[in-house]
């Protein structure tokens, strides 16, 4: 096997011996990559990743069985991000070594531009119109909001949904809904020393199972993404309504 090509950031599957590589593609100040254990037993899976000069951590994507688990995530700056520690132009995930023989993970990126390659994912403009529209596993939705207020609303019945959240100032929210409680700590990480992502990535947990989102549009994009399993995204909606 040999290094998968993952410059348009689409939906990969990385295994022992082919790692996922994106060079030198990178674009915005925040971007994520979502990892979901696709290994066919109940075992947690490593993943090493690499960004743009020495930034280096481990995820550790946790085991799931039945395919109802929730991504680990790396919250990472780009080229477009101001200040010190961050910037990286490309990203690689490699199954750590000493994971299991049969250790996998899904991997795809994230962020206003990313990815550019929306293969194996549902990519789809969001409907400023208060419908309610399916959430589903691989769901990423995009929104240029016109100057006025707008309430953005996520709904899901299951334990511990996730989703991410990617404003048009180079900051990212990750949700999670359905918590057990309010120190339920969700798998997402930064590279050591990326003082941007760390600072412009924050974490609402909630034991709701729905959150309204207040925004006001600057006629710049926001994009949506589910970073949740199949069985845990089954019924979960959501709905942009303009409040005028």
């Amino acid at each position: 096997m040999a290094t998968q090509n993952w410059d348009g950031g689409n939906r990969l599957t990385a295994s022992k011996g082919s790692p996922l590589q994106c060079t030198n593609k990178i674009v915005n100040p925040i971007n994520v990559a979502f990892f979901y254990n696709s290994t066919q037993a109940a075992q947690a899976v490593p993943i090493d990743i690499s960004g743009s000069g020495s930034f280096f951590t481990q995820l550790n994507v946790p085991a799931t069985t039945g395919n109802a688990g929730s991504a680990a995530l790396l919250t990472f700056s780009g080229p477009g991000s101001v200040g010190p520690g961050g910037g990286s132009t490309s990203i690689t995930a490699t199954i750590d070594p000493n994971a299991g023989s049969s250790a996998s993970a899904e991997g795809w990126l994230g962020s206003q531009a990313m990815p550019t390659n929306t293969s194996g994912l549902n990519n789809q403009s969001l409907q400023a119109n208060g419908d309610a529209y399916s959430f589903n596993k691989y769901s990423r939705y995009y929104f240029v909001p016109s100057a006025q207020r707008y309430i953005l609303s996520v709904q899901s019945g299951i334990n511990a949904f996730y989703f991410a959240v990617f404003n048009s100032s180079g900051q990212v929210a990750i949700y999670v809904l359905n918590a057990p409680d309010e120190n339920y700590k969700p798998v997402v990480q930064q590279f050591p020393g990326d003082t941007y992502a760390l600072t412009n990535t924050s974490i609402q947990v909630s034991t709701s199972s729905n959150v309204s989102i207040p925004l006001f549009g600057a006629n710049q994009q926001w994009v949506v993404m589910n970073a949740d399993s199949v069985n845990d995204s089954t019924n979960a909606t959501i709905t942009l309504t303009p409040l005028g």
